[in-house]
C-alpha cells in the first residue's frame, strides 16, 4: 500500500510459493434453513473463531470471510518477520517439544 500511495505503478510483487485456501461449508443452506438465525450465528462465529485462530498460529493472511466462505493465503511474507513461514518456524523454536 506504500508502494502505490507513494505513486508507483505497477506494483509487482513476486511470491516464489503460496497457497490459497477457500472453505465452503457444506450443506450450509439446508443447515441455515433448520437452524433459528441466533444459533446459526453463534456456529458460524464458533467455527470462523476457531479458523481465525489456526490462521493466527500458523500465520496464515485471511482474505476475506463471506456468509459460509472463509478466503485465506499462505507463503505470503510473515507479517512476524518479512520472510515466508518464519514467524511459525521462530515460535516453534521457542515452544517445548514433547517425548
Amino acid at each position: 500500500s506504500e508502494r502505490l500511495l507513494a505513486g508507483e505503478t505497477p506494483v509487482v510483487v513476486e511470491i516464489p510459493k503460496a497457497t490459497v485456501f477457500f472453505s465452503d461449508i457444506c450443506n450450509f443452506t439446508s443447515l441455515a434453513n433448520a437452524l433459528a438465525p441466533d444459533a446459526l450465528l453463534r456456529w458460524i462465529g464458533h467455527i470462523f473463531r476457531v479458523v481465525d485462530q489456526c490462521a493466527e498460529y500458523y500465520d496464515v493472511h485471511k482474505i476475506k470471510t463471506v456468509g459460509d466462505a472463509y478466503l485465506a493465503v499462505a507463503g505470503l511474507p510473515s507479517r512476524r518477520s518479512g520472510s515466508p513461514s518464519a514467524g511459525r518456524e521462530e515460535q516453534a523454536r521457542e515452544e517445548p517439544t514433547h517425548a
